[in-house]
């Protein structure tokens, strides 16, 4: 790739962290430059300062880089204009400690963690239109935002952030992995791990819980033997995934 004002070579897009939009290529070059080129010709760079393993992605019109460093801090996200390259609004990692950020988008927001607080803003802005406590990730999606807060589950508008329901983290354990709101339902899928001669084995229920109350509305098993992923909500299916298999679920009537 020749960079176009000085005609030298400046390496090479890493084809696995590559974005694409009206011709022009962005991508990580020596993993601390973010390039847009076209032809193999650059037509703007930037360096964030740091060196990353994110993988540049297009929203909304949008180029969007997020990720984690390599050192402190702990996550960022930088929005750009594809055009100019020009930097919209950023975000990094905060604290003294174990500085983090987790950044999630869905639809025209980017739902921002950091120091235990959600912020939820424009993606073309970095606008904060509003704010949560959480002590984990949220699970985002266009309408709904889940949000941890010691032993609690809060279900949030997406739109104001406004509380929908909240209620004490089912008894079916902590680390169970939620999955967002759909219908008024929330996706749940847990692993307990059991012991045996041969070592230790995982089996997997997935669980379809009520939205405002936490109540278990149905469950099912997989096969024994087997983990499995935090459910995915589509189609009208709740998917989990196994090493082995897929298991895909109606949503409407349960197993």
């Amino acid at each position: 790739m020749i960079d176009a004002a000085t005609g030298k070579s400046i390496g090479q897009l890493d084809s696995e962290r590559m974005a694409s939009f009206s011709g022009v290529s962005y991508g990580i070059v020596g993993a601390r430059e973010l390039v847009a080129s076209a032809q193999g010709v650059t037509r703007w760079s930037d360096r964030p300062g740091f060196a990353t393993q994110a993988i540049p992605e297009m929203r909304r019109n949008l180029l969007v880089l997020r990720g984690v460093a390599d050192y402190a801090p702990i996550g960022f996200i930088r929005v750009y204009e594809p055009a100019t390259g020009r930097l919209l609004w950023d975000a990094e990692a905060e604290g003294d400690t174990r500085p983090y950020l987790d950044a999630q988008i869905a639809g025209d927001r980017a739902v921002v963690l950091r120091e235990g607080v959600i912020e939820s803003r424009e993606l073309a802005t970095g606008r904060v239109l509003w704010t949560a406590r959480s002590d984990q990730a949220p699970l985002v999606s266009e309408s709904r935002v889940i949000a941890f807060d010691q032993d609690k589950v809060a279900i949030l508008n997406a739109a104001d952030g406004k509380s929908i329901a909240s209620w004490k983290k089912p008894s079916i354990g902590l680390g169970t992995r939620i999955s967002i709101a759909s219908s008024g339902t929330v996706y749940s899928s847990h692993a307990v791990p059991v012991s045996t001669l041969g070592g230790t084995r995982y089996d997997c229920t997935i669980y379809a819980l009520d939205e405002n109350s936490g109540d278990v509305r149905w469950q099912s098993s997989t096969d024994k033997k087997t983990d499995c992923s935090r459910p995915i909500v589509m189609d009208g299916y709740a998917v989990i995934v196994s090493p082995v298999k897929i298991y895909a679920i109606k949503t409407d009537a349960g197993p």
